[in-house]
């Protein structure tokens, strides 16, 4: 086991960034980073999202915290926007964008 402090990684995966934190044992916040994600609208009514855009804002949010690497991440809290819908394909892989629920 290592001495390093035990956190939990929360990562919340919004409509206009992704935000993340690590959260000490009794419930405090150790640190926090939010990185933005474009929300796009290409026609009237319309709102996407490039899903890679989105998972590379949860890569740079996640690095951000664990680049010091002073902590142990002992389990993850993940949130993201309702109502939104991404096809995939068989591999799980994106044949679409991000639809939205600010549609």
């Amino acid at each position: 086991m290592s001495g390093k402090p035990t956190v939990l990684l929360a990562l919340d995966l919004g409509a206009r960034a992704c935000k993340a934190m690590l959260v000490r044992q009794d419930g405090s916040v150790l640190a926090d980073y939010v990185e933005p994600c474009a929300l796009e609208s290409p026609q009237p009514g319309w709102s996407e999202q490039d899903p890679e855009v989105i998972w590379g804002a949860a890569r740079a949010a996640i690095r951000s915290l664990t680049a010091n690497e002073t902590t142990r991440i002992s389990g993850l809290a993940l949130t993201a926007s309702m109502y939104s819908l991404l096809a995939v394909d068989v591999q799980g892989r994106p044949v679409t964008r991000v639809m939205t629920w600010a549609d």
